[in-house]
């Protein structure tokens, strides 16, 4: 636009300017310089976007194996899954389209501020103006947008979940002829995510509405006072040309960036779910003294021991026991009476809430996991 104005004052000027192959030499530069960055960005961005993927995917699937069992107990398998992917590519997709808007963005509005602040600060402060009704209306949007975003990413992880299951447990299902109540319980699950993905989409478009709006009072305010002044005498025809494609350009990296909301804010909820289990508490770490076992004769002795997965109600209360090296030991009891949870003690899935567990007179807890 400097350029446009430049070429603009010179021609008004009458006979005697500078040729005009200059201003076409330098928009030529001004152009094919663009293009060439415009390139080397969207390379860039792909490299980042991609490699921080990667890392993303690589971290959460190495945290899994890193967490303990009754983590996995409390979170179901398809909402887990939906974290390593749908919300990690929504992560991708953002980081694809909207991080490249973004920086362009910044870095444009840096550029134009400053050439418009050395033109007319009048007009530059005239252009500002919009900005606090900008800010304002982008508040009181994602202010609401944001919640709905993440609701959507948890419906839509608890309904791969529900998916899951009833995939995985057909068998079941159709012994028991609940077809009918599992497609109810979907089409709820359905249902909700339809209805917090149509409030988000809905009112996170009001976003590039109210820029447009904002974007064409800004126009009028400076063409108005810039008309004004060039009357006067104090500034140029060419001046406010410029004025008026940078106030364009100054709006137009906000309008874009508020065009890329919905996914900038899709992939923050994604992110977030992700970085709640990279963030979850790891196994705990075996004490320094803890020793492997090579050789295992196999005495096993419960003693006194007391188990809940759920605080305040036992599963286990004082279960006492021993298997000598050589026998063979019959758990016999109704569903839930515990016989899973013994063996997931002995196998340190679980730590006793109260009690010792055994192996070879030594206690379990002073034995490294991988053994």
């Amino acid at each position: 636009p400097y350029l446009i104005g430049m070429a603009i004052d010179d021609y008004l000027e009458g006979p005697g300017g500078r040729p005009w192959l200059l201003f076409l030499l330098g928009l030529t530069c001004v152009y094919v310089l663009q293009s060439i960055v415009g390139w080397l960005q969207n390379i860039w961005m792909i490299q980042i976007a991609q490699e921080t993927v990667l890392r993303m995917r690589t971290d959460l699937f190495a945290q899994l194996h890193r967490l303990p069992i009754p983590f996995f107990g409390r979170n179901r398998q398809g909402d887990l899954m939906s974290r390593m992917t749908n919300d990690i590519d929504s992560v991708s997709s953002t980081l694809n389209s909207s991080a490249i808007q973004l920086l362009s963005s910044v870095l444009m509005l840096a550029g134009t501020v400053i050439v418009m602040l050395l033109l007319s600060p009048l007009l530059t402060l005239l252009t500002f103006l919009v900005v606090p009704l900008m800010a304002l209306g982008m508040r009181w949007i994602t202010r609401r947008t944001g919640a709905l975003f993440r609701e959507r990413q948890r419906n839509l992880g608890e309904l791969n979940g529900f998916v899951e299951e009833t995939l995985s447990g057909q068998r079941i299902i159709k012994a028991f002829s609940q077809e009918e109540r599992v497609i109810q319980e979907f089409h709820e699950r359905n249902v909700r995510i339809k209805h917090s993905g149509f409030w988000a989409q809905t009112i996170s478009g009001f976003i590039p509405k109210l820029m447009n709006g904002l974007n064409n009072l800004s126009f009028a305010i400076i063409a108005c006072v810039g008309g004004i002044l060039a009357i006067r005498g104090a500034i140029t025809v060419g001046v406010i040309i410029v004025f008026v494609e940078y106030a364009r350009q100054f709006t137009r990296p906000l309008n874009d960036l508020a065009n890329q909301w919905n996914t900038l804010l899709s992939a923050i909820a994604g992110a977030e779910r992700v970085f709640e289990i990279v963030d979850e508490q790891e196994e705990d770490i075996d004490e320094s003294t803890a020793v492997a076992l090579d050789a295992v004769a196999g005495a096993v002795v419960f003693h006194k021991v007391s188990f809940a997965y759920e605080e305040g109600r036992n599963t286990l209360k004082e279960i006492s026991f021993e298997a000598k090296p050589g026998e063979t030991i019959a758990i016999i009891g109704p569903t839930g009476a515990g016989k899973t949870s013994l063996i997931q003690l002995l196998s340190r899935f679980y730590d006793t809430n109260a009690g010792t567990i055994t192996l070879d007179g030594r206690d379990i807890r002073t034995v490294r996991r991988e053994s």
